[in-house]
């Protein structure tokens, strides 16, 4: 059975993308126009990238507290890990989409 703190690991790391691809998308749509609106998307915009950073940050600290700890946790920090590497390459394919070559 695999430590639930993993578990937490998965959900911060699961956060902090949902707020980076939510600043993202934001980050996409600000349009021209009233001035109030337009700084109203900026501060979501910095919001969302605080809090995606935090989170993310808040998780690879969690991972290194428990790589800390008895050698008996390794084995399932290696199939921890090896989830968060998964879902980082994927927000990282989401904002960063491979060049096909156009204009």
């Amino acid at each position: 059975m695999t430590d639930a703190r993993w578990d937490d690991v998965a959900a911060q790391v699961r956060t902090g993308l949902h707020y980076l691809d939510r600043g993202r998308a934001i980050h996409g749509h600000v349009p021209d126009g009233d001035a109030l609106v337009q700084d109203m998307r900026v501060l979501a915009f910095q919001h969302a990238m605080q809090a995606g950073y935090t989170s993310l940050e808040n998780a690879f600290t969690s991972v290194l507290d428990i790589l800390a700890e008895a050698a008996g946790v390794v084995a399932s920090a290696c199939t921890a890990l090896d989830g968060l590497q998964a879902e980082l390459d994927r927000f990282r394919r989401t904002v960063d989409p491979p060049d096909h070559g156009g204009a």
